[in-house]
């Protein structure tokens, strides 16, 4: 079978059992295979706090599991190892993967292995691999594919419950209010708490990773959070409604023996609650002192970081303080890179876009330069290559191709809108996942399904912040003069070509992580020079060659 990792060296032993049929005995070895990689990677560090070394060593990993779970998949039943004894190994994994950056191969892993669970009838296996796809498709802002899995994880079920159920409808629960659909969230919260009540305290730590009691707390903390999402959005009797009603939660839970990771979302609550009721400076009573704790502290504490900080953004806004706000939001999106938070991402996001509205309207003498550098800063605080070094390359060389074009005949480009949307062509990488971003290994057909949305991504955001005249640019630039391209499928016009071209040729000649080999500018020119008319303009390959 073609696995896509051809970059590993050599045939793999998943790929020579595949021709050989493959034994129990083999099976068995290539499960603690499984269980060395899951011990190892709990030792590790978070992968945006890994070294070169360490994410190649994973990256090698990830694809031997992939080729794996993909033989295991295409074997005949009578041929597959003991699926429930992997599981066992499977499932953690792939909570292992999420917790430390990788959500992207625990979504593409959690697919592969859930097929094969419910192939088996292995249901509370296939019912905990799909809330992996699910929150990873959520984390995507894929919510129909998240809630698709979910749907296909009830139909499983048959309205057997079971703590697998029930943590699947949670986080139904979850992606509803991402969505801001706070009816639904709330209808498949209480589902969840009705359902987790009548199971028994054994059911619970192998398919939640909680006892009873805490999974119970958890769900609480949810259900108190969904009124919070809904005071901060609302007004007048409806905000002090949804306060009143996460009040009645905190008094619950201020008395329970809670762990330290749902004391401190309690907290994180107790903050929401305080802006929610308008009362500020007691809410940054509670988050300031949060924001100095050191990288010592517990790891769950660490996970809460960005949101301390995005909550402070959202009071500095309030009270007008856009400069702080825009302090805030920063911290939080490289707190949310280096310690997972489930979600926070997306709301971190949020809450950038609104601070840069605010900022834009704040600094009403200014252009759009300071709000396009205070873009690429947050790119840049996502990933340095695409925010910074890739982003200002494209630039320049769309500007030098414009300034090319404009000597030609029927050419009169606008060279500024053209270094601006050199600049955030990648802006929609905003929302792409830092697994995705970076990393190794060749990518599988889902996952350049994610990474092919970034224009899409790219000309929402700067819809929403007022520069609608650089969103076309920043769309078409991946589109095709034969419209073979993406995410349309038509040609571009011609500042997309450009910055499509400049994107192309610098992304090639310059060493990344991913391609650390830049290619020799004149093969480059002939490759060009043979997509003109088909993936590029011809006249910017013309401007190209003059000027590479």
């Amino acid at each position: 079978m073609e696995t896509g990792y051809g970059w590993l060296a050599g045939p793999t032993i998943y790929t020579i059992m595949a021709r050989g049929g493959g034994s129990m005995k083999a099976w068995t070895e290539e499960r603690l295979v499984l269980e060395e990689f899951a011990r190892n990677l709990e030792a590790t560090p978070s992968l945006p706090n890994a070294s070169e070394g360490e994410l190649e060593l994973h990256a090698v990993h990830v694809a031997r599991v992939t080729d794996l779970l993909i033989q295991v998949a295409d074997s005949p039943r009578n041929k597959r190892p003991p699926v429930r004894k992997w599981d066992e190994v499977l499932g953690p994994l792939l909570f292992q993967l999420f917790a430390k950056g990788d959500d992207i191969d625990r979504y593409v892993l959690g697919d592969l292995w859930r097929g094969v669970l419910l192939d088996e009838g292995e249901i509370d296996g296939f019912l905990r691999a799909t809330t992996s796809l699910a929150a990873s498709a959520r984390d995507f802002y894929r919510f129909e594919e998240a809630l698709e899995a979910c749907r296909q994880g009830r139909q499983a079920a048959k309205g057997q419950a079971s703590a697998a159920y029930a943590n699947l409808i949670n986080l139904e629960g979850i992606i509803h209010a991402f969505r801001e659909d706070y009816e639904a969230s709330e209808h498949s919260f209480r589902e969840a708490a009705s359902m987790a009540e009548g199971l028994a305290e054994e059911d619970f730590p192998k398919w939640t990773r909680a006892t009873k009691a805490d999974y119970g707390n958890r769900l609480r903390l949810n259900l108190m959070e969904c009124y919070l999402r809904q005071g901060l959005s609302a007004a007048g009797e409806e905000r002090v409604k949804h306060g009143r009603r996460a009040r009645e939660y905190l008094s619950q839970l201020e008395g329970e023996p809670l762990r330290d990771t749902h004391r401190s979302f309690l907290l994180v609550n107790a903050a929401m609650l305080a802006i929610v009721e308008e009362r500020l400076d007691f809410a940054k009573s509670l988050l300031l002192p949060l924001t100095r704790r050191g990288p010592g502290g517990a790891s769950e504490d660490l996970s809460f970081l960005a949101v301390h900080s995005r909550l402070l953004s959202v009071i500095a806004a309030l009270e007008g303080h856009w400069e702080d706000a825009y302090h805030w939001i920063r911290k939080a999106i490289r707190e949310g890179i280096r310690y997972r938070r489930i979600g926070e991402e997306q709301d971190i996001l949020e809450q950038a876009l609104n601070v840069l509205r605010g900022l834009k309207g704040h600094r009403k003498s200014a252009s759009h330069g300071a709000l396009v550098q205070d873009l690429i800063q947050l790119l840049e605080d996502k990933d340095w290559y695409t925010g910074r070094s890739h982003s200002h390359g494209v630039s320049r060389l769309s500007v030098r191709l414009g300034e090319v074009l404009n000597a030609m005949p029927n050419h009169h480009l606008d060279l500024k809108l053209l270094e601006v949307g050199g600049l955030l062509h990648d802006i929609g990488k905003l929302k792409t996942p830092w697994s995705l971003l970076n990393k190794l290994a060749p990518l599988g057909p889902r996952e350049w399904d994610i990474l092919k949305e970034h224009p899409l991504h790219s000309a929402h955001i700067l819809q929403r912040i007022g520069m609608e005249e650089v969103a076309p640019i920043v769309k078409g630039h991946h589109e095709h003069m034969d419209g073979t391209g993406y995410p349309e499928g038509r040609p571009p016009d011609l500042l997309a070509a450009i910055v499509g071209a400049a994107d192309a040729f610098e992304a090639a000649t310059t060493p990344t992580r991913r391609y650390k080999i830049p290619k020799d500018r004149r093969v480059l020119l002939q490759e060009l020079s043979e997509g003109a008319g088909l993936r590029y303009h011809p006249d910017v390959v013309e401007g190209l060659k003059k000027i590479a």
